[in-house]
């Protein structure tokens, strides 16, 4: 990858823009008083130098996964559901406690899917998927929206994955927060969730303002072997 330095001498420091051949893909200002992502300065702010080099260490530049999230609310199309299989497959290989332990067969995978398209459909859940730039799915949650008769106001949020191609680039906290919305629109006022303590998916949680309710030890085997103990997260929306 190749980056263009253009100086601002306003800022006494670099805008740095990686690009894939002639497309520019993202924006750093680097220099004093400016450690942080920013957009290009206006017009007159003295950005006139283009110097084009090889990426070096010196700069480190991740391609970001431009992505929009998506609420399924028929039966899942099987093109879906080969896509999903897949981020489940990959998620637990790479350690994701969803469940599953590694290896998952695409058999198994597809025949969860389907069991959830058929909960899309009655009602019971409702599911929300990432989709890239290329309009394949990276990532999804879910919100099981049917409850006991003396629990209407409750959901769990369940399910919570992304691809590994395709993580740290904020899709996780995005389907979470979207997640949140679809169970407050259905009526929802208390969502509960746990997730394996001291995984990613734990600061999430608490980032986005989940409180902890408690830890349970060896609730459950890590995909690949290996007890873990499980979070217990509420939050009123």
């Amino acid at each position: 990858m190749r980056v263009g330095w253009l100086w601002n001498p306003t800022a006494r420091g670099f805008n740095v823009w990686p690009w894939r051949g002639s497309e520019l893909c993202a924006k750093w200002r680097f220099g004093r008083g400016h450690p942080h992502p920013s957009p290009l300065p206006p017009a007159g702010e003295g950005v006139f130098k283009l110097v084009r080099h090889n990426l070096c260490s010196s700069v480190k530049s991740v391609a970001k996964t431009v992505f929009k999230i998506q609420q399924i609310t028929q039966a899942i199309p099987e093109q879906s559901i080969a896509e999903l299989s897949e981020t489940l497959i990959e998620a637990v290989a790479a350690g994701g406690s969803i469940s599953f332990m590694h290896p998952v067969s695409v058999e198994t995978a597809q025949s969860f899917w389907r069991g959830i398209s058929a909960g899309v459909e009655r009602g019971e859940r409702a599911l929300l998927v990432a989709v890239d730039d290329d309009n394949r799915i990276v990532g999804t949650v879910q919100v099981v929206l049917s409850q006991p008769e003396n629990q209407p106001h409750r959901a769990d949020v369940a399910k919570l994955m992304v691809h590994p191609r395709a993580r740290r680039q904020g899709i996780a906290e995005a389907l979470v927060r979207e997640i949140e919305k679809v169970a407050k629109a259905a009526g929802k006022t208390v969502l509960t969730l746990d997730t394996e303590t001291g995984a990613t998916a734990e600061r999430i949680y608490k980032r986005l303002g989940w409180t902890v309710s408690g830890t349970i030890p060896d609730y459950a085997l890590l995909p690949h072997g290996g007890l873990c103990s499980t979070t217990i997260f509420y939050k009123a929306i």
